[in-house]
């Protein structure tokens, strides 16, 4: 791309975020980026540092799940935390979808059109994706999550210091934000892990963001915890 439509493209996507982000802008957004800033641009299949997958698969084992639907699933990077058998992958990009299904053939991934089409289910898991859903809309979407599941997984950068200067859109939330959203369910459970592209970024250590964690919230209905942690 040349310099001027860099600069004209960035001047475009300003002019975006400076309105209210609505559930179809967001969509479009995601279906014109192309996949570009699926995950952090760091040239490793994982920029937290570590495998999160290996993360999701003890959760899972902790809280003894059944079916799995990932909401948000983008190309599949995280499916094989689970055997395909329990696992359902859902994205707002078709072309994400496509590849997940080239990619991993033995996991079923499908189109989303909406929070109404997701199947309900035993656990609902969302890798850094509510933090991409707008104020607008979110609160409708986490009550229809509440209704179809008995449990949620929402992995976040928390902080709504992040919502500054990203070219992306980003609405980061704190701790009692989500379970505000989720309430009633209450959170059983809280991991926190350094995420190494944050970690070791200069722009953001400029920017002093409060936490440079990547924080495991599982929500659930009744409350229970674990009797041992990992």
């Amino acid at each position: 791309k040349s310099f001027l439509f860099r600069a004209r493209e960035i001047i475009t996507r300003a002019e975006v975020m400076a309105n209210e982000w609505t559930f179809e802008r967001i969509k479009k957004f995601w279906e014109c980026d192309n996949l570009v800033n699926i995950k952090p641009p760091t040239g490793t299949e994982f920029p937290e540092g570590f495998d999160p997958s290996i993360v999701l698969a003890q959760i899972y084992e902790l809280f003894c799940c059944r079916a799995v639907t990932e909401l948000g699933c983008g190309y599949g990077r995280l499916c094989t935390a689970f055997v395909p058998a329990v696992y359902r992958g859902f994205d707002i990009n078709k072309k994400a979808i496509e590849m997940a299904r080239q990619r991993y053939p033995k996991y079923s991934f499908d189109y989303l059109e909406g929070v109404d089409d997701l199947p309900a289910g035993d656990l609902l898991l969302g890798y850094t994706v509510f933090l991409h859903m707008a104020d607008s809309y979110i609160e409708s979407w986490c009550k229809t999550i509440c209704s179809k599941y008995s449990k949620v997984l929402v992995v976040e950068l928390l902080g709504r210091d992040w919502r500054e200067g990203s070219a992306v859109p980003v609405f980061c939330r704190s701790l009692k934000d989500y379970q505000e959203l989720f309430a009633p369910f209450i959170l059983a459970y809280e991991l926190r892990i350094p995420y190494q592209r944050y970690v070791h970024s200069e722009v953001v250590a400029h920017r002093q963001k409060s936490d440079l964690s990547i924080s495991f919230l599982l929500f659930n209905k009744d409350g229970r915890i674990p009797d041992r942690h990992m």
